[in-house]
């Protein structure tokens, strides 16, 4: 939907109109950042705009998808955090320095051109594709060559969702993602195999999030 601003004009409503100036009530920037080799944590990527200026070429690693959906949670006042929520966060690089972006693998957080190149400034674009939070299920029974990991109660079935990644390494699940639930059976379908037959599994299943970066 194309949405267009209504403003009060001298006690009259109008459409905005070119030469209009949109008040708003911006924050205030931090402090310049000079960490190399930075952890983003979730309230800095909740800063619309965030100052760099390290010493030499750094590697800037973004938070969990844990993480950023416990902060927003916490911020939202919510148990969970709708699908496709997503919001614009800019990075002001005024180092003659790269900064390399980065997630930690399996962790529910996937990177598009997060690098920003020295002396720019770059706008990224952190959209929720999952956002249960996060969640450990023990018992579990896992079966050669299928997809299917069985033996899940109701409570926990009722705590996950389709589209949450496994982190942990088990039965070669690790980063694969939820395609099913079968409430009736007790059953989850993954997006891909376990290498291994076995029961008695905990698995640690994470919400999930994309940071793209709007440009080269």
């Amino acid at each position: 939907m194309l949405l267009r601003p209504v403003v009060y004009d001298g006690g009259m409503q109008r459409l905005l109109a070119p030469g209009d100036i949109l008040a708003g009530f911006e924050p205030t920037l931090p402090a310049t950042d000079t960490t190399v080799t930075l952890s983003y944590t979730a309230a800095m990527l909740l800063t619309p705009t965030y100052v760099r200026n390290p010493g030499g070429a750094s590697t800037d690693t973004f938070p969990t998808a844990d993480q950023l959906i416990s902060t927003l949670m916490s911020g939202l006042g919510m148990t969970g955090v709708p699908v496709g929520l997503s919001f614009r966060w800019k990075v002001v690089n005024l180092a003659a320095f790269l900064l390399t972006g980065a997630v930690t693998a399996n962790t529910g957080a996937t990177m598009v051109r997060g690098n920003v190149l020295a002396s720019t400034t770059k706008d990224f674009l952190v959209q929720v594709t999952n956002g249960t939070p996060l969640r450990s299920v023990t018992n579990i029974t896992t079966t050669n060559a299928s997809a299917v990991l069985s033996n899940l109660g109701a409570t926990d079935l009722a705590n996950l969702s389709i589209g949450m990644v496994v982190t942990n390494a088990v039965a070669g699940q690790q980063g694969n993602t939820i395609i099913a639930i079968n409430m009736t059976a007790g059953t989850i379908t993954m997006s891909g195999n376990s290498n291994a037959t076995a029961t008695g599994n905990t698995f640690t299943f994470s919400p999930a999030y994309t940071i793209t970066g709007l440009g080269a």
